[in-house]
């Protein structure tokens, strides 16, 4: 069983990232999707896949910041989208939870390749997609350009 976390920017996606992403999802055929159920990516993502010819099981991990309590980049559509709706956590804590039980982490960036954030800098989805390279997971990353690359993957 294939279990797909996602993470992506509250921009959302080029046209080029979303069919990037619906083409390599479609390579991977998930029985899994776990997000964070923000807007843009997220959403973006969750609606893209609810309308595929096989839906995954689609499970949301909405964040809230602990400072301030706050939820305001929550998609409802993603949420309503979702077959399963974990408790909420903070942004931090929800990311480390979407790496830990997913077997490969993809993550859309508003960056180019040659501009990728220094490490511990970039926001909620670098910070994601650091926390799978420093476990040695397996991730994807869908620059803004639609190019993607694959990121410690075995031979």
């Amino acid at each position: 069983m294939t279990t797909v976390g996602f993470t992506g920017s509250r921009l959302g996606m080029t046209k080029k990232q979303v069919y990037e992403l619906r083409k390599y999802l479609k390579k991977l055929q998930p029985k899994v999707f776990l997000h964070g159920a923000c807007v843009g990516c997220d959403e973006q993502a969750v609606m893209d896949l609810s309308q595929q010819e096989v839906v995954p099981w689609i499970v949301a991990y909405p964040g809230v910041s602990r400072a301030r309590g706050e939820s305001h980049h929550r998609s409802k559509i993603a949420i309503t989208l979702s077959n399963e709706v974990m408790p909420e956590a903070g942004y931090f804590t929800r990311n480390k939870f979407i790496v830990s039980r997913a077997d490969i982490v993809v993550g859309v960036t508003n960056f180019l390749r040659y501009e990728e954030p220094e490490w511990g800098t970039g926001g909620g989805t670098w910070q994601t997609l650091q926390f799978a390279a420093q476990v040695k997971k397996p991730h994807v990353i869908v620059w803004v350009d639609g190019e993607v690359e694959e990121r410690n993957f075995t031979t």
